[in-house]
């Protein structure tokens, strides 16, 4: 959102083009107010906003949010996983969290 202040934002690139390339799009993005940079957030921040926003305005049974927040609190935000920057989350962070559950509910 744009507030009418002008705030500097230094992009890069290996090569001149790639600079301007990198910049254009960021212009682009300001264009169609979006942030000029997504922002950092974690997998546990981003599963709480879900939880708050999306899944509460869905039309499913409050039985149904009520298991998906307990199952979301349990398994993402409190885990070890729920810590990890979404920009940094690769599908074997995803295994790992997987075989951890498997490991869990066997023991």
């Amino acid at each position: 959102m744009r507030t009418g202040s002008s705030r500097r934002h230094n992009v890069y690139g290996n090569t001149a083009k790639e600079a301007r390339d990198n910049a254009a799009e960021v212009r682009a993005r300001l264009r169609a107010n979006l942030p000029a940079k997504d922002r950092k957030i974690t997998l546990g921040e981003f599963t709480a906003e879900w939880l708050d926003s999306s899944l509460e305005a869905s039309d499913r049974k409050a039985t149904t949010k009520n298991l998906y927040g307990t199952m979301a609190h349990t398994h993402i935000i409190g885990a070890k996983i729920g810590t990890k920057p979404l920009d940094k989350l690769r599908p074997s962070h995803i295994d790992a969290w997987t075989v951890e559950a498997e490991r869990s509910r066997a023991g």
